[in-house]
């Protein structure tokens, strides 16, 4: 029922209650997405290890984690949603903007369609979150403490904030 005062003070909450779909230009969602990522290899890592998982499982799940982002942020999941039109026109021109040499380097070229550019981020960050999970495990690390470890955080946070065009040196580990 609307209030019928007229006092903007009475505590009435007037927002919005309509049901929206995760937003990727949110850094939040965008982290969540990223976290559940490391989650989910840092398992199949050590599904891999116990010998629960084949290699050649475990690449073809990594296949379909980069296909599935790619899919999500070209705007092509339906179970998500963007802003201003970010994904993927926004996205993939901020990308070619600010990390064209490594886009070159994963895929070698630079894509000038904008779909091309977010599935080649997305095989950048499959790879550079394979190799911080390596360089995680390498230290005698079991891999499912990965998710919530400080090298995890940081890729997540560096990828998050590439994806959602906040400011960021974008650098991808070699």
């Amino acid at each position: 029922m609307p209030c019928s005062c007229s006092n903007s003070r009475c505590g009435c909450d007037f927002s919005s209650r309509i049901k929206r779909k995760p937003d990727l230009t949110s850094i939040e969602v965008v982290s969540d997405l990223f976290f559940q990522a490391s989650r989910k290899t840092a398992a199949r890592l050590n599904a891999l290890h116990e010998g629960l998982l084949s290699p050649e499982e475990f690449r073809g799940a990594q296949e379909r984690l980069a296909d599935w982002i790619g899919t999500t942020f070209s705007g092509a999941n339906t179970h998500y949603g963007s802003s201003e039109g970010w994904n993927p026109k926004g996205l993939a021109a901020y990308a070619r903007h600010v990390c064209a040499e490594q886009i070159r380097q994963a895929v070698g070229f630079l894509p000038t369609d904008d779909a091309e550019t977010i599935f080649a981020l997305a095989l950048m960050y499959r790879r550079d979150l394979e190799t911080s999970l390596e360089t995680y495990v390498r230290c005698g690390t079991s891999p499912l403490s990965f998710a919530l470890s400080d090298l995890s955080v940081q890729l997540i946070n560096r990828w998050s904030r590439l994806m959602t065009g906040a400011p960021v040196e974008f650098v991808v580990p070699r």
